[in-house]
């Protein structure tokens, strides 16, 4: 089982530089480095996209917008997936149903 660092257990030879907007930062890393790489790229991303329609807003205004556009990204992904589960349940209900009327009487009891 891999050990997580905390903070504390870092050291300044678990420093990676990631560019957002430009401007570089160096980050404490605990974990993977090509995740906390992976993890700047897409926040550059995100607020690359939300610049481009708001061309006179603040590096900290573009933080916020785009943070607010992820936080809806995950919000709405989350209250997708009990409608995504309640859809797959009621495939599998109807592929049963269907096995039953197909199977001779007795075996569909036997496949679910």
């Amino acid at each position: 089982m891999a050990h997580t660092r905390t903070l504390t257990e870092a050291n300044a030879s678990d420093t990676v530089v990631v560019t957002i907007l430009g401007k570089k930062y160096p980050l404490r890393c605990v974990t993977d480095p090509q995740r906390i790489r992976q993890v700047a790229t897409f926040v550059d991303t995100k607020m690359r996209l939300v610049a481009e329609g708001n061309p006179s807003c603040s590096t900290s205004e573009l933080a916020i917008l785009a943070a607010l556009n992820v936080a809806d990204e995950l919000l709405t992904g989350q209250s997708q997936a009990p409608a995504t589960l309640s859809r797959d349940e009621k495939w599998a209900e109807s592929m049963l149903t269907l096995l039953e009327q197909r199977l001779p009487h007795g075996e569909a009891s036997s496949v679910a």
